[in-house]
Parts: C-alpha cells; structure tokens; sequence
C-alpha cells in the first residue's frame, strides 16, 4: 500500500491506534522514497447524531436492528471511538481526530435511510470542522 496508494483509510479504531497505525505507515512510506503526508488520511466511523439523548437513543436503537452487536447505548458509542451524541458533541469528539493527522471522515450510515440524520449532521457539524 505505501508503495501505490493515494488514501489510507481506517476504521474501528481510537485515536492512539490511529497514531500508531500512521507511525507504521510513515515508516513503509520511508522504505519506498515517499513522502507519508502525499497518502491521504481517512476514518470510516459510526454515527448517531441527535438534538437529545432521546433522539440519540433512538437512532441506536434503530441501527441496532441492523447491526445488533454494535453497542447499545451512547457511552457504548464512545467507548468503541465511534460519533454518538448532539453536533457540539461530534464536533468536540472529531477535533483531536483532526490533531492526529486524519483529513476526511466517512461516516457509516449504517440506517441508509435516516436522512434527517444526515441532514444535521451536515448542517450543525460539517460548517464547523
């Protein structure tokens, strides 16, 4: 990969396995002659966003139908490093992402068909990364 690739993506990670995992990346990039910042860097995460825990509650409640081993409440969510919570929540849990070197994150809308969610996500988080 550190030879080809033009995007590095991870997921089902937290931010220290991300740093290392990069470290290793960098260090395959450096046998190759590349430089580790021309590979992109991505995350592919979970998310339930809501305006209140109830509507939090509800959309893992709902993805759970899905996907019933993920887990079943909001600190669940963060405890597997996965997006639960209102905006100012997401946006507070993306920031050291961001620190870390990550530049785009592609959420795993894992209920395709909760586009309110989506929408507040790109109105109330989006604007403010």
């Amino acid at each position: 990969m550190a030879e080809f690739a033009d995007e590095w993506n991870v997921t089902r990670v937290d931010i220290a396995g991300f740093t290392q995992r990069r470290q290793v990346l960098a260090e395959h990039c450096r046998a190759f002659g590349r430089a580790p910042e021309s590979i992109a860097r991505s995350l592919m995460i979970p998310c339930a966003i809501g305006r209140t825990p109830a509507e939090v509650a509800r959309r893992i409640a709902t993805i759970r139908e899905i996907f019933p081993a993920l887990p079943a409440d909001e600190a669940g969510w963060h405890a597997a490093s996965f997006l639960a919570g209102p905006p100012e929540r997401i946006v507070a849990d993306l920031q050291p992402w961001k620190a870390a070197g990550l530049q785009r994150v592609m959420l795993q809308t894992l209920d395709q068909e909760d586009i309110p969610g989506l929408e507040l996500f790109a109105r109330e988080v989006m604007p403010r990364l």
